[in-house]
């Protein structure tokens, strides 16, 4: 293990893929992951392609358990570009990959390809296409497919709204704009929503619009009765590695560069505004939780990283992979 961690090789990129084919092709025999819930989305983009995949049969749980795997593995893999290609640590290193496989592999659902899956998948997309425009000059059209990514998820998983409230300080934490250069991004946010009206329009579904969208059916509002209906022993173990998280990283040396302050503030600004959402009138399921996911392995992988020492490192690292392997348990 201690060689794991100490390693500097691309081939960790392929073994954190193995590990996610594999722990995926292991709950598929399994049968311990309830995926039903991806259909009560009623969200524009979330009602078409779940609906669609519902129509296979047979097939259904097969297909959203490969999808999830194919989107947690450009998750992992874009989340390992955004620490390296921008120098987020002291070390050139792979191994954030797999911790974000390991990390978002601690509940079932968070497995299988849901609205949530598809709305962290491109909130790092998002993150990658921000921390470009740090070292890009020419960076109106990413200005644009930052302001896009955001507004599609919304019309995947409605509480992913927060991406809009998101983007605009972390926009200004990486280089200042003129109003012509924000308008790119106001483009970009109102994109998805012509397509998605468009679509609307042409099946004669225009009405349903604003139902959908919000998902009316399922709204409900935060009490105690909520929680009670909705409550997981999972939400524990996302907790203690929340805070074991923020807690390693608080170890690792205060000499780190301003680079690495300042995503440290957006991924804290990002979980704030996760935590907040979380009490939105909304159709809860703790798939949501999936969007701490990114925080929880940065954080690891800077420590594992950065920390001066061998022993916390490993020992932190064999309960992760403990961790991974008790919904498989229970």
């Amino acid at each position: 293990m201690l060689r794991l961690l100490s390693i500097n090789n691309p081939a960790l990129i392929l073994a954190s893929i193995f590990a996610s084919f594999s722990i995926h092709l292991i709950y598929f025999f399994s049968g311990k992951i309830e995926y039903s819930f991806v259909l009560n989305y009623q969200e524009p983009l979330s009602q078409f392609l779940f609906s669609h995949l519902a129509e296979t049969g047979n097939l259904f749980f097969p297909l959203v358990l490969f999808l999830g795997a194919l989107f947690q593995i450009i998750a992992a893999v874009f989340l390992n570009l955004i620490i390296n290609e921008f120098k987020i640590s002291s070390k050139r290193a792979y191994l954030a990959a797999f911790i974000f496989v390991l990390i978002s592999s601690l509940n079932p659902q968070w497995l299988i390809l849901s609205p949530q899956l598809i709305a962290i998948t491109l909130w790092i997309l998002m993150f990658y296409r921000i921390m470009i425009l740090s070292k890009q000059e020419k960076f109106y059209s990413v200005l644009f497919d930052i302001g896009f990514l955001s507004s599609l998820s919304v019309f995947f998983y409605l509480p992913s709204a927060y991406f809009l409230i998101f983007i605009f300080p972390a926009l200004f934490s990486v280089r200042p704009y003129q109003f012509k250069e924000f308008m790119r991004v106001i483009f970009g946010l109102f994109t998805p929503l012509y397509i998605v009206l468009a679509i609307y329009f042409l099946n004669d579904k225009l009405p349903n619009f604003a139902h959908d969208f919000l998902n009316s059916q399922n709204l409900n509002r935060v009490n105690l009765d909520y929680f009670n209906k909705n409550f997981s022993p999972f939400i524990y173990i996302i907790a203690v590695w929340s805070i074991i998280s923020v807690f390693t990283f608080a170890l690792i040396p205060v000499s780190l560069s301003l680079k690495t302050r300042n995503v440290s503030t957006l991924l804290i600004f990002h979980t704030v505004l996760t935590m907040l959402f979380f009490f939105i009138p909304t159709h809860f399921h703790i798939a949501y939780l999936v969007l701490l996911s990114p925080m929880i392995a940065i954080y690891l992988s800077l420590f594992f990283l950065d920390y001066k020492g061998s022993f916390l490192p490993n020992v932190i690292f064999a309960l992760l992979c403990l961790s991974a392997l008790i919904p498989l348990i229970l």
